[in-house]
């Protein structure tokens, strides 16, 4: 990808989700989720609604903006790797323990 294509018309790099606020409005959500073309912004903007039905975080009253962990954790649970298996910090292996005692070969 090319440096042109990250970055918006300003010359800036384009938004990521580390870059913003803790609450951020629809249109910077937008860049950090579609990129810096104006017709993809707009383009998301619109399916707000839409997405708004199927779980996404509403706007606070309180700022009229939208909770971006809250976005992150929406856009995880619709598209990231479903049943991830928790992490192991003993870093300890067991083989024995990949395949059940049905599958194993008997000597």
């Amino acid at each position: 990808m090319t440096d042109r294509a990250r970055s918006t018309r300003a010359g800036r790099p384009a938004l990521t989700f580390d870059d913003l606020p803790l609450f951020a409005t629809d249109r910077d959500i937008a860049e950090a989720v579609v990129g810096p073309d104006d017709a993809d912004k707009r383009a998301w903007c619109a399916s707000v609604a839409s997405l708004e039905a199927h779980g996404f975080p509403r706007q606070t009253s309180l700022y009229g903006k939208r909770y971006v962990p809250a976005v992150r954790d929406f856009y995880d649970r619709q598209y990231g790797p479903a049943g991830r298996a928790p992490t192991d910090s003993s870093g300890q292996q067991e083989p024995s323990r990949w395949t059940s005692p049905r599958s194993r070969r008997r000597a």
